[in-house]
C-alpha cells in the first residue's frame, strides 16, 4: 500500500475543527469533495504536511495546529468589508449565518474556497476576516 510522501499526489478527506475535535467545525473535506495535492510543492502548511508523512490510505489522524503556527500574526489585508447584498439567498439576509463570532464559507473571484470570520454586521456591510489566525486558537484536522 502507498505511503504519502514527497511529490505524490494526495487525496484525502477531513474535519477541520477549532480548539479541540469535538470544537466548532469551520471546514470539511468530503469523500465527494476530497481536498486533492502535491505533497511537498509548498502548497499546505508545512506542519500540516510534516504530520502527513508515512500514512497511507485509511489511516486515521488528528494533526492540531495552533493559529500562529499555521496562519501567522493578524494580517489587517485580510480583513475586508462586503457589502451586506452579497449575502443575499432568494432576497433575504440570513441573520442567522452571518452574525458576529460564525465562521462562513465563501469562494473568490478564481475559485479559491475561504472560510471568513464574520467581525462586524451594520446595515450596509459585513466586515470578515479571510485569515484566521483567530488569538491563540488551535485548528484540528482529523478523520
Amino acid at each position: 500500500m502507498l505511503e504519502i510522501g514527497k511529490y505524490k499526489m494526495v487525496k484525502l478527506t477531513y474535519d477541520l475543527r477549532i480548539d479541540n475535535e469535538q470544537g466548532e467545525l469551520v471546514e470539511q473535506a468530503t469523500t465527494e469533495q476530497p481536498l486533492e495535492f502535491l505533497y511537498g510543492a509548498g502548497m499546505m502548511l508545512p506542519k500540516f504536511e510534516s504530520e502527513l508523512i508515512g500514512l497511507k490510505q485509511d489511516d486515521p489522524f488528528t494533526i492540531k495546529i495552533d493559529s500562529t503556527e499555521a496562519y501567522g500574526a493578524v494580517n489587517n489585508e485580510a480583513i475586508v468589508e462586503l457589502p451586506k447584498n452579497v449575502f443575499l439567498v432568494n432576497g433575504e439576509f440570513d441573520a442567522e449565518l452571518i452574525k458576529v463570532g460564525n465562521t462562513v464559507p465563501m469562494m473568490s473571484s478564481n475559485g479559491q474556497r475561504l472560510n471568513g470570520l464574520v467581525l462586524d454586521v451594520n446595515d450596509e456591510t459585513v466586515k470578515m476576516d479571510f485569515k484566521p489566525s483567530i488569538g491563540g486558537r488551535r485548528f484540528v484536522f482529523c478523520r
